[in-house]
């Protein structure tokens, strides 16, 4: 019997330090120390009301190193906020953002149906979905980049069809980045 237990402890620990963790965020200042260089880190979740049916969900991240505070831009030259963006006038998410800690590490993955010319489709319906995970990074080298950035670490597309990508984050598997 003692043996049992010890191999369920041991798969379940195993299992714990491979699996990842969504941070659940709060609207207003959230403080997480998120590349663990000992400085507590500030992400602001908010909502941008636009006069739609839906307002988007937006998150902006100040940290602070070296005696100053940054604000970290989006990947892909996009601005400093993370939002997430459904249909107007529709109930269908596209594209969505979650912050997870997996392997003693911080990552912002994001999450936006995927429709490529192979696979001809309308974002209103299922589709899969394309993930990719992001880290933050230190530039030290590149004049006109930011000190800190979000750097990938990681993309994959599903199987499975979606018709919202919060349905697809419930199966989000960070082993499958690659």
């Amino acid at each position: 019997m003692k043996l049992k237990k010890l191999i369920y402890l041991l798969l379940l620990a195993s299992f714990m330090s491979n699996s990842s963790t969504l941070v659940m965020l709060k609207d207003g200042q959230n403080n997480i120390d998120l590349n663990n260089n000992g400085i507590t880190d500030i992400i602001f979740l908010a909502s941008f009301d636009n006069n739609t049916s839906h307002p988007n969900r937006t998150a902006t991240i100040f940290m602070k190193d070296n005696k100053k505070w940054s604000i970290i831009p989006t990947p892909d030259d996009n601005g400093f906020i993370w939002s997430d963006f459904s249909l107007s006038a529709s109930m269908v998410k596209i594209s969505d953002f979650e912050l997870h800690q997996y392997k003693n590490h911080y990552y912002m993955v994001k999450g936006t149906k995927f429709i490529d010319n192979n696979n001809s489709g309308d974002l209103s319906d299922n589709t899969q979905i394309k993930f990719i995970r992001y880290k933050i990074a230190n530039n030290e080298v590149d004049p006109g980049v930011s000190n800190l950035y979000w750097q990938p670490t990681g993309s994959y597309i599903t199987i499975e069809k979606y018709l919202n990508v919060d349905d697809a984050f419930k199966f989000l598997d960070m082993a499958l980045f690659k």
